[in-house]
């Protein structure tokens, strides 16, 4: 995919288009709403010969809603893609090519700040529930089991494992609970934030579904129930009470 510089913008007050530019013609950023602030971290400037990104950006590009301005900030590394999550003042961003850290961007200073994960690990999670992040998974040189929590109320991090290890793809977040669906195997991961745990819930052979949650209900769609000797997929939605 080739980098590009503009950003299509659609006003949901009047219903009309404008654009803006990049102050780096990229692609493949880690964007999240963070209250008054729209961040737009790292990204890519072009593919290598093997058709993968290369040449990361450290560009950051910020939209204040408030004043209608755009500024720009700097990671503390080149990066790309991946996701993000807010809680409070601050957004943590997980990078794909940023195996063993997190970037935290405080909301009021500006500033970045990095958290080295407990143990390295690729396409990590972010998930906010109640006063928490969950950092789970992915991939080490394994499936990882680890997570990293992070409680803004004690300001404090702290390390939890789950249950299995599975790759996990997406998740939904209800009020007191977060629903981690398996990429590669029926065991789901279900976390409860009040009791600040983690247990498993099987769909009968069913995995790659996605989860939705609609008035702090669970809803499951779709998935595989069998590979071999054909792909055979669901058309069923469940739903999920916990």
């Amino acid at each position: 995919m080739d980098p590009i510089a503009n950003i299509d913008i659609f006003d949901v007050q009047n219903g009309s288009w404008s654009f803006a530019l990049l102050s780096q013609a990229r692609t493949g950023l880690n964007g999240i709403d963070a209250g008054n602030l729209i961040i737009l971290a790292g990204g890519y400037r072009e593919w290598n010969s093997g058709d993968f990104p290369d040449k990361p950006s450290a560009q950051v590009d910020i939209y204040d809603k408030e004043s209608n301005k755009w500024f720009t900030s700097t990671l503390p590394t080149p990066a790309y893609g991946g996701r993000a999550a807010v809680l409070g003042n601050q957004a943590f961003f997980v990078f794909e090519n940023i195996f063993d850290r997190i970037f935290i961007f405080d909301l009021d200073s500006y500033k970045w700040t990095e958290k080295f994960l407990s143990e390295p690990r690729w396409l990590t999670i972010p998930v906010r529930i109640g006063n928490k992040v969950l950092f789970a998974g992915d991939y080490k040189y394994e499936k990882s089991n680890k997570v990293d929590i992070y409680d803004a109320t004690s300001d404090r991090w702290t390390t939890a494992t789950l249950p299995v290890r599975s790759t996990l793809g997406s998740f939904a977040a209800g009020e007191d609970k977060v629903l981690f669906p398996s990429l590669d195997n029926s065991n789901w991961i279900v976390y409860d934030a009040i009791s600040e745990t983690f247990s498993t819930v099987s769909f009968s052979d069913r995995f790659q579904a996605i989860p939705i949650v609609v008035n702090n209900q669970f809803f499951v769609g779709g998935g595989v129930i069998s590979t071999y000797p054909i792909i055979d997929f669901s058309c069923r939605v469940w739903k999920i009470s916990f």
